[in-house]
């Protein structure tokens, strides 16, 4: 049996900074590199409405300081584009500024066209470099 080993590595997805579980094979990569990053859409949740001026601010929050911390990091901003319900929760089809369609499921109803930020933690990224 083959060991493999997993690390949390770093993408950017759009001007998002996503970290999660990747493998060796994300340390051959040169920056700027493609790179995948799946998840169940139950890892992704909405962390809260986007006003116009804060999508900005947003954006510009997501990039850390050298060498520090980000508190934006993992988060996408995204505009809904429909929401179903599903009898015990909403589904809601969202796109990112860069046009990757997704999905997101939530408590409540999000309203079509409007911008939310989602979260996805770290342990529910999985990162990939292409074959």
């Amino acid at each position: 049996m083959r060991e493999v080993r997993l690390k949390l590595g770093k993408i950017r997805v759009g001007g998002a900074l996503i970290e999660g579980v990747g493998g060796a094979d994300l340390d051959a990569l040169p920056n700027g590199s493609p790179a995948e990053v799946l998840f169940r859409p139950e890892s992704l949740s909405i962390a809260g409405m986007l006003a116009p001026a804060a999508a900005a601010e947003a954006s510009a929050a997501a990039e850390p300081a050298a060498g520090g911390d980000s508190m934006m990091r993992n988060r996408l901003e995204v505009t809904v584009l429909l929401c179903t319900f599903e009898g015990s929760r909403w589904r809601s089809a969202v796109e990112t500024g860069d046009g990757q369609k997704l999905y997101v499921l939530s408590e409540s109803p999000l309203s079509a066209g409007s911008r939310q930020l989602a979260r996805l933690p770290e342990t529910g990224a999985f990162l990939y470099a292409p074959a």
